[in-house]
């Protein structure tokens, strides 16, 4: 029995301090991704008291082209497309709110349609009123959100690898501190989120280290809590 509780408390001891291992690591690269100038290239604007972020570039005389991220993405996710597309488009890629530089304020919803309508709002608020839309990921079932709800104001849907609607069934405790706290340290981490970042890429030889820094930043400064929230929240299908 002695034997047993000495081989717990040592395998209590390793598991903490693996995880402030991961946490100090994890904090670590994600405060030198954020010193990376081209995040810093982006505007903000107020939409119902929240903070939107968002890439602008191209003539603002063109057709209107608009970009939405996926799941733990930004509109950094489309820095090095966005001047090659401007050429021919007015862009405006936000950051979703609960990502990028946008609001993460925890009591708001997070479910698909009300990101959606958050970037209604900020469209609207920029004074654009017609606009196509190109949606990766879960950034397509924002994308069909809006077309669902403001057909009027799309002309073109693009969908890259794109998200249905799917219902919330991620495995998370329900317990929001317990949960908060496993996001934190199993999901949020740089280890985990490094490996999984080249599987988006088709060449993955044109990925570096120094494209992972800046986008891990985002994932790393999402609050556990509203991450967990937007894993809970979910559309209501009638």
């Amino acid at each position: 029995m002695k034997v047993f509780l000495q081989a717990l408390g040592y395998g209590a001891l390793a598991l903490g301090l693996l995880v402030i291992f991961l946490l100090g690591y994890s904090a670590y690269v994600a405060t030198s991704g954020e010193k990376s100038d081209i995040l810093q290239n982006v505007k903000y604007i107020d939409v119902n008291g929240e903070k939107i972020a968002y890439r602008e570039a191209g003539n603002e005389n063109r057709n209107v082209l608009v970009l939405i991220h996926g799941f733990l993405g930004s509109s950094y996710d489309y820095s090095r497309i966005i001047p090659l597309l401007a050429a021919r488009y007015h862009i405006i890629a936000p950051d979703l709110i609960g990502f990028g530089f946008s609001t993460k304020n925890e009591t708001l919803n997070y479910s698909k349609e009300s990101l959606s309508d958050f970037v209604y709002l900020t469209l609207k608020e920029l004074g654009i009123k017609e606009f196509n839309i190109l949606g990766h990921s879960m950034g397509g079932e924002v994308a069909l959100n809006l077309v669902l709800n403001h057909p009027e104001s799309v002309n073109k849907l693009i969908l890259v690898d794109s998200g249905g609607y799917i219902q919330n069934e991620r495995s998370i405790p329900s317990n929001e501190f317990i949960g908060s706290l496993y996001l934190r340290v199993a999901f949020q981490n740089y280890f985990l989120q490094r490996s999984v970042f080249k599987l988006a890429f088709y060449n993955q030889k044109l990925v570096e280290i120094s494209d992972f820094k800046p986008a891990y930043s985002f994932v790393y400064n999402i609050p556990s809590k509203t991450l967990y929230k937007f894993n809970k929240d979910d559309d209501v299908v009638p």
